[in-house]
């Protein structure tokens, strides 16, 4: 039983051990699997971050991206609107450009002259810049070739040293070798002649040494040699100085030889290191005459392309200044359009006026003729009534007209006349002065793009309206529209003046007496209605309120009376009514003529200020509004100016044509 405890214990005890064994193995394997799993997770948290900062970077870039999207979709669609709107412009100016074209044409002839003469001195220019050009390639060619044959000449002289060297160089070596061979010869004939004598002088010491022996064999021969060994020792002991004495001089011979050759092959290397010296001085001399050359083919380019550049600018300001000089022309010519729509609308009016000054002309001729000629078949016309009616008549007019307000009329009249005169002779001055001149690059381009072949515009424009660009100023323009504006209001002024006369009544008159005068020389009359013609005398008065009205604007105007003594007819008295009237569109036709060559000058001067100095109009279009904008500005002002010069010199003109038929109708 022991035993068997001691066994139990002792397996409890292996047991035991066992299983803390592997506890502690089990603990190792548990920390190492967690150590691994920290190691993984840190791993995965910092891919989870990596991925998350990733993933963060992505969005902000799509944003971005989409952003980007967004405002390249905005900007796609901006250009888009902008380019369909640029097209419309595009074909707008096309369309206008060919209508402008028309109207460039009297321009063009102008600009010939001065395109011919600057296509001379173009012509010149590009001769002697071609002529520069042909001599500096020519000076160009002439140092290269002198380059090439300078270059051509050092190479064949560093050939013929080169080749010199070397042969100089083989014949050295070969003289060395055979001096080295003669040499080596001399050596070894020498050693052979020393170890010869070496072994005669040991043959002589044998010889010495074996005397004693050979004494006593050739006790007799003795004396008779030993002189002639004598010889030949003195005679060897000579050769062999010599020998060293032609050794010593040969050495140095062979040494003078050799510094000799040294010095000719170091002054050969001195002379190669001058050419090899000088050659890349020739080479750096090459190299920089192609970097002259490269940079002057630099610069002849960068000309050209600003020349180019040049050009296109300038043809972009020509067509800039043509869409602005079509845009006002249009302006200008619808403004005048209206203008002269108003003036033919009233020019109608007073056809109607007139129309109705014959019927009432006519109706009043018969009237009068058959009065007279029932007061001539009663006779009842003495010359008496004849005196008291025209008095009264006289009379009359002295009331309805004052002497005062007749001479203030004339006074207002003198002053509109010399106005208008001064006006003309303004305008006819500004006329004659000598036009300014385009810039010649501006104008080669500008009339180039006018059409030669195109035909007359509809508006008239004069060599005048051309002219004066730079003498038409500001002053005269505001001293023309002080002047207007006191035209407009003195006509305007007198215009209400004859309203009012056309508005007085005619009481004075009487409702029975209607003269009718007949201003002859030396014939007076007057007449009295009979009560029967009552009813047309009535009809007949609102009539000749516009009479008397008219006449009072004719006397203030101071026009001639014509008058005749029944001779004017209602057939003569339309046909000279029609003369006057043609005779007023003429001179209607010439004041529109006027005030168009009067506009075109005030926008040529202001297109050839714009042409001359782009710099500021840049700076102006950049700085302030487009040149659209500006322009549309400026035209309600030049129509304005426009109308307020057309209305005064129309009405004074009108004014003045319908004079004579008033008058006429007066007298009738």
């Amino acid at each position: 039983m022991l035993q068997m405890k001691k066994e139990l214990n002792e397996l409890l005890v292996r047991k035991e051990q066992e299983w803390e064994k592997l506890q502690a193995c089990q603990l190792c394997f548990q920390k190492t699997t967690l150590q691994d799993t920290r190691k993984q997770l840190q791993e995965m948290h910092k891919k989870f971050n990596r991925l998350k900062e990733d993933f963060t970077y992505n969005l902000g870039v799509l944003e971005e991206r989409d952003r980007e999207l967004e405002r390249y979709d905005a900007m796609f669609t901006h250009l888009k609107m902008a380019e369909n709107a640029k097209q419309a412009e595009v074909s707008d100016l096309r369309i206008q450009l060919d209508k402008l074209q028309q109207t460039l044409v009297k321009e063009t002839r102008k600009q010939e002259a001065l395109q011919y003469q600057y296509q001379q001195k173009l012509k010149e220019h590009q001769l002697e810049m071609e002529r520069l050009h042909s001599s500096k390639v020519s000076d160009i060619d002439h140092h290269s070739e002198e380059y090439k044959k300078l270059k051509q000449e050092l190479e064949r002289k560093l050939q013929e040293v080169e080749g010199e060297l070397a042969l100089q160089k083989q014949e050295l070596l070969v003289e060395f070798d055979a001096e080295i061979k003669k040499r080596e010869h001399a050596f070894q004939r020498q050693a052979d002649e020393m170890s010869n004598l070496v072994l005669s002088h040991e043959l002589k010491g044998l010889s010495s040494e074996a005397a004693p022996d050979s004494d006593t064999v050739q006790g007799l021969g003795l004396p008779q040699k030993h002189p002639v060994a004598l010889a030949l020792c003195a005679r060897l002991q000579e050769e062999l100085t010599t020998l060293k004495t032609s050794w010593d001089s040969h050495l140095a011979q062979i040494s003078k030889e050799t510094v000799s050759k040294d010095l000719q092959i170091q002054s050969l290397h001195e002379e190669e290191v001058k050419l090899r010296a000088e050659l890349a001085r020739f080479q750096q001399d090459i190299e920089r005459y192609k970097q002259q050359l490269s940079l002057a083919a630099e610069r002849e380019q960068i000309l050209e392309r600003a020349k180019v550049q040049a050009e296109l600018d300038w043809q972009r300001r020509c067509e800039n200044a043509e869409r602005n000089q079509y845009q006002k022309s249009e302006d200008l010519i619808q403004s005048l359009s209206t203008a002269r729509d108003q003036v033919i609308a009233q020019l109608q009016e007073k056809e109607q006026k007139l129309c109705e000054m014959e019927t009432v002309l006519s109706a009043l001729t018969f009237e009068r003729d058959q009065a007279v000629q029932a007061l001539q078949k009663h006779g009842i016309l003495p010359e008496g009534e004849k005196q008291t009616f025209l008095g009264d008549n006289k009379g009359v007019l002295g009331k309805d007209f004052p002497a005062r307000e007749i001479q203030r009329l004339k006074e207002q009249n003198t002053s509109l006349r010399a106005a208008i005169a001064e006006m003309r002779k303004e305008m006819e001055t500004l006329s004659d002065q000598t036009p300014s001149s385009f810039p010649r690059k501006e104008k080669i381009q500008y009339t180039q793009q006018t059409a030669p072949d195109a035909k007359a515009s509809t508006v008239i424009f004069t060599p005048g309206a051309f002219c004066a660009d730079e003498v038409f100023s500001g002053a005269p323009l505001k001293n023309l529209e002080a002047r207007t504006a006191h035209l407009d209001s003195m006509v305007t002024q007198h215009i209400q003046k004859v309203t009012n006369r056309q508005t007085r009544p005619l009481n004075s008159l009487g409702i029975l007496k209607i003269p009718f005068l007949f201003a002859q020389p030396g014939v007076e009359c007057s007449q009295h209605i009979f009560p029967g013609d009552r009813a047309s005398t009535r009809q007949a008065i609102p009539s000749m309120e516009q009479w008397r009205g008219l006449q009072h604007y004719i006397s203030s105007k101071q026009c001639p009376v014509h008058t005749v003594y029944g001779a004017l007819y209602p057939k003569e008295l339309a046909n000279e009514a029609q003369h006057r009237l043609s005779a007023l569109e003429h001179l209607q036709y010439q004041l529109t003529t006027r005030e168009l060559q009067y506009a075109q000058r005030q926008r040529f001067s202001r297109l050839t200020s714009m042409v001359a100095f782009p710099s500021s109009i840049e700076s102006l279009s950049d700085e302030n509004v487009p040149s659209t904008c500006g322009e549309t500005a400026e035209l309600p002002q030049i129509q304005t100016n426009t109308a307020a010069t057309l209305k005064p010199l129309s009405e004074e003109l009108l004014y003045i044509d319908f004079s004579y038929l008033i008058h006429v109708a007066e007298v009738v």
